[in-house]
């Protein structure tokens, strides 16, 4: 059975945020995703291994054909179930059950620790203050007002040499005896969350 990387991360960040927080939108399914995709980069897996790709929507925020195509099809086959309020879901017990059956995939497991991580964030910090920080990282940031629909993570940009830069402190700060992806993710959200904060003084790592 062949499922979509696209297929698995709404199934399984679906899951991770009702838990947490109830139904959930297509929203903050692509939010979480995309902040995946970044810890991926951060682990050194390049941007094509990642399975799909992230423009900048007319808000501002990264959203991908893929996941949004995937949700609806998750919405047809009962997997997703649209609550009241406009694009928000839940996960059924059918969807809960499909993500199951494909969460042993191995190109699931090997994405898997990135959906966890992202989604742990949630777990750490007030969720207005994550989701704004997240929306405000450098490749984002570095597009931000421009009316051009491209692959956030090109290789060409401003946004992309700082995020490495970024990338590059974070390893400087962090015992690289530390295995795992939560302390470097905290500690970058909270420096562009506290750069929010405080615009003009310098990033706290």
């Amino acid at each position: 059975m062949a499922v979509s990387q696209a297929t698995y991360d709404c199934l399984y960040i679906g899951k991770q945020l009702q838990e947490r927080i109830g139904d959930f939108s297509e929203s903050e399914i692509q939010l979480f995703a995309y902040l995946a995709c970044l810890l991926a980069l951060y682990d050194g897996k390049n941007v094509a291994s990642w399975g799909y790709i992230f423009i900048q929507n007319e808000n501002g925020s990264p959203f991908s054909d893929d996941l949004s195509n995937a949700l609806i099809r998750l919405s047809q086959i009962g997997s997703l179930l649209d609550t009241d309020k406009d694009n928000y879901f839940n996960l059924t017990p059918n969807g809960e059950s499909f993500l199951n059956k494909i969460d042993k995939f191995s190109i699931n497991l090997s994405r898997e620790k990135y959906l966890k991580s992202a989604i742990t964030m949630v777990d750490f910090f007030p969720y207005g203050i994550l989701t704004n920080a997240i929306n405000n990282e450098p490749l984002l940031q570095s597009i931000k007002g421009l009316k051009v629909r491209r692959n956030l993570l090109d290789e060409d940009g401003s946004g992309r040499v700082l995020l490495y830069e970024q990338f590059k402190l974070l390893r400087t700060v962090i015992d690289q005896n530390n295995i795992g992806l939560l302390k470097p993710a905290y500690l970058w959200l909270n420096s562009i969350a506290f750069y929010n904060e405080n615009p003009g003084k310098p990033t706290q790592l």
